[in-house]
């Protein structure tokens, strides 16, 4: 026998076990629209178990509705926070200028002292930022407000900072994200970023009253620490929401899953299997005219 002859018997071969499968394929499909019954994965399985597999598949569908809603809400607290420390972030950025700025041997006459109150008042309100009610800086104590007066009130007791100002409590806030994970999230108001950040404040406007260079160098190395403790804060924030996102979209395949699950044990979407019934018509009136060019079978003849 030739190559060229084997070639084509090779190729006949494929076209006829193709045609085959997409046959299959079609009657398979028929079936399923005629008969409306469940999946063959389950048809074994009595009234009673498969009762029961819905019941459960439907609890699972209904506690990870929840889990995605309650991680929608911490989302938004996340972003909210998120974009007042970014806030705060830059207010410090802007002190550290001011006091080079005062440190010039050019600079015109500044304001120093009311300028760091005013940038002590952004502060506050970053930090006392709520969202439905929720005081966002305050740990547990989310009724309330997580910084008292730090404009007026300095927090720096002897030579040490504090957190004399923070009002809220130590807990820290956590959530159920999945069946299988508690995560801690968010930031309290009394973290040493912002103790130092606060502290460094008033140590600027210690040394422009007292018109002391040194205490200004002090309050300029402070902001430098703050500054970068509080960057990574905003990257743990920001790690905190890339978590839950990804636990998020684990919930939402489980969910798109339990679905496909149910839906394969109640019924067939017929209108879906109808147009690939047509669509396997289609491929299959190609395959038989292939293989058939010289018959005068119908494909509708065959198919009986």
């Amino acid at each position: 026998m030739s190559t060229d002859s084997i070639g084509s018997n090779f190729v006949m071969q494929n076209m006829i076990q193709n045609f085959i499968n997409l046959q299959n394929d079609y009657t398979e499909k028929q079936l399923a629209v005629s008969s409306t019954k469940h999946s063959n994965n389950y048809a074994q399985l009595s009234d009673k178990e498969q009762a029961n597999i819905f019941m459960e598949l439907q609890t699972n569908i209904s506690k990870l509705s929840d889990y995605t809603n309650n991680n929608g809400t911490i989302m938004k607290k996340l972003n909210t926070m998120h974009k007042a420390l970014s806030n705060i972030e830059k207010i410090a950025q802007n002190t550290k200028a001011l006091l080079t700025q005062r440190e010039s041997v050019n600079a015109p006459a500044m304001h120093l002292e009311q300028d760091i109150r005013s940038n002590l008042a952004l502060i506050r309100d970053n930090l006392n930022i709520s969202l439905g009610n929720e005081h966002l800086f305050a740990g547990g104590s989310t009724n309330t407000t997580a910084v008292g007066d730090i404009i007026n009130i300095s927090n720096i007791i002897g030579d040490k900072i504090s957190a004399n100002y923070y009002i809220g409590d130590n807990f820290t806030l956590n959530i159920q994200a999945s069946d299988s994970l508690n995560i801690e999230y968010g930031v309290k108001a009394n973290d040493q970023a912002f103790q130092t950040l606060i502290g460094a404040l008033h140590t600027a406007i210690k040394g422009d009253q007292e018109d002391d260079i040194a205490t200004r160098h002090q309050a300029s190395d402070m902001l430098d620490q703050a500054t970068l403790d509080i960057n990574n804060l905003v990257s743990t924030l920001g790690n905190q929401m890339k978590n839950l996102e990804n636990i998020e979209k684990t919930n939402k395949d489980l969910t798109f899953y339990y679905n496909k699950v149910i839906n394969d044990m109640v019924y067939t979407d017929i209108p879906s299997t109808m147009i690939e019934i047509n669509n396997d018509i289609a491929a299959l009136t190609s395959s038989y005219s292939l293989l058939n060019k010289s018959s005068h079978l119908s494909l509708v003849d065959y198919l009986k």
